[in-house]
């Protein structure tokens, strides 16, 4: 795996390789450095783990940093960046969010929210369009985030093995995570399934050594999802295992292996999980046992949204059900979470930001697919050498880890609409993760379709010969 090839080395500059003026643009390598340590920081929760970083709050000064180098850096790309749908339906949800926390019935809990989860995760869709700006840059944001997951599947495959992170939950034994975000089982084997897109999406394009870690990072990923115990990370593995194969190009060979995988893996499920997963299919009493109980959650969401359509206020939904129906527990569910705390107008804003995102990165993929067929890319071929001396190859890469990512990006999302059937999931970060990654995508793509017309100019007259053949070739194989 190359982390650097066909890649612009500054602002304006071009490659060395790639016999055009053509290159992304790559503002700010301090602050793209930053943006790396932001990610481990705020995703491993160094704060909760040394106190050094909790007394300087590393967290807050860095994000606090990196929203002016930010600012800094997209003001100097100006016409080279695009906003794009995606990100103008974040910054609706997050003045919809803001007028809601003063319009709330509980106003100071809500701006409590507001200032903690909803402000400071919605940098991240600022972040990740200001930073990674190249394939390059790209491919170390991916590592930095499968750098979190290797750490966290390391933890709970340790604790899962000395059980130091397995205690009682709902009557069976269940992985717990070792920081506050993903100490609750539910929450951590989100953490997992989210997680997969991202290395499956990935594999087919490395070699050696960093297959193998992918391949370590998925086995520890699928641990936490068996040990944790959650019925919804299990609809949404098996939902989104069935999804990864019916969008991967050797559909027939990933449906052999998930058919594989099932077959080896089940039997050494403990009979425990397997109980509680087949929970999910019985029909609870309303009130009684963890099904019983969500079932009157959601009557009493139902029943505040009919009486308050347009909203309580920011995560003000436990506060009405405690004054009306004397139960103070949550909704359980990201979809009546919007309408009972943003009303009609947030489950139309939400969507929107939903669609834009689905939008923007099938059209990215799509493009990106289509950049390929130019070059000659032949589905399914294997991807050139990453220390191709050739343009075209080392091109084909980068378009290669866009198409990836922008998979990934959709799996990632699929995933967490699914997870939302049973969780509350408005305020965290995944949607402003997410954003991010289509907006910046999408730059890429604009990048990558200029340097893809400026490299093929440069081919000679007739058929385009396959990438991957130029590559060999260009080696000496």
């Amino acid at each position: 795996m190359s982390l650097n090839a066909g890649t612009a080395v500054g602002r304006g500059q071009a490659t060395a390789d790639s016999g055009t003026d053509v290159a992304y643009p790559v503002p700010a390598p301090f602050g793209f450095f930053l943006f790396l340590v932001f990610i481990l920081v705020s995703y491993l929760q160094l704060g909760s783990r040394w106190a050094l970083f909790d007394a300087v709050r590393a967290e807050f000064v860095l994000g606090l940093l990196l929203s002016l180098l930010a600012l800094f850096a997209l003001a100097r790309r100006d016409a080279e960046f695009h906003v794009t749908a995606v990100g103008k339906w974040a910054i609706v949800l997050v003045l919809l969010l803001l007028a809601m926390s003063f319009l709330s019935i509980d106003p100071v809990r809500s701006w409590g929210v507001f200032v903690d989860r909803v402000f400071k995760f919605a940098m991240l869709a600022l972040f990740i369009p200001a930073f990674v700006t190249s394939p390059s840059r790209l491919r170390w944001f991916l590592v930095a985030y499968l750098l979190v997951c290797a750490k966290l599947g390391q933890e709970g495959l340790v604790g899962t093995l000395t059980g130091s992170m397995m205690w009682e939950n709902q009557g069976v034994p269940r992985l717990h995570g070792s920081t506050p975000i993903y100490m609750h089982p539910n929450s951590f084997s989100g953490m997992a399934v989210g997680s997969l897109p991202f290395v499956l999406f990935a594999l087919p394009l490395v070699r050696g050594k960093w297959r193998v870690a992918l391949v370590v990072i998925l086995l520890m990923l699928i641990n936490i999802i068996l040990r944790t115990g959650s019925r919804t990370g299990y609809i949404a593995f098996v939902v989104g295992a069935v999804w990864f194969a019916a969008h991967t190009e050797r559909r027939l060979r990933a449906m052999f292996l998930l058919v594989l995988v099932a077959i080896t893996v089940v039997p050494f499920i403990p009979e425990e999980y397997i109980g509680r997963a087949a929970t999910i299919f019985d029909r609870p009493e309303l009130g009684e046992g963890s099904s019983g109980k969500r079932l009157e959650i959601l009557y009493d969401a139902w029943a505040v949204f009919q009486a308050r359509p347009f909203g309580v206020g920011v995560n003000a939904f436990p506060v009405i059900r405690e004054q009306w129906f004397g139960r103070v527990q949550d909704t359980h569910n990201l979809y009546l979470e919007v309408a009972t705390n943003i009303g009609v107008q947030g489950l139309i804003v939400f969507a929107g930001l939903l669609i834009a995102m689905f939008r923007s990165l099938r059209r990215t993929r799509r493009e990106v697919e289509a950049d390929l067929r130019e070059l000659g890319w032949q589905p399914g071929s294997s991807p050139p050498k990453p220390d191709s001396p050739d343009p075209v190859g080392a091109h084909v890469t980068d378009l290669l880890w866009i198409r990836a990512a922008s998979s990934a990006f959709i799996g990632f999302i699929v995933v967490r609409l699914l997870l939302g059937l049973f969780g509350m999931d408005l305020y965290e970060r995944y949607w402003w993760f997410a954003g991010g990654g289509a907006i910046a995508l999408w730059n890429l793509r604009l990048a990558a379709g200029r340097r893809t017309a400026a490299l093929k100019a440069t081919l000679p007259d007739g058929p385009v010969p396959d990438a991957s053949e130029r590559a060999g070739q260009s080696s000496g194989r």
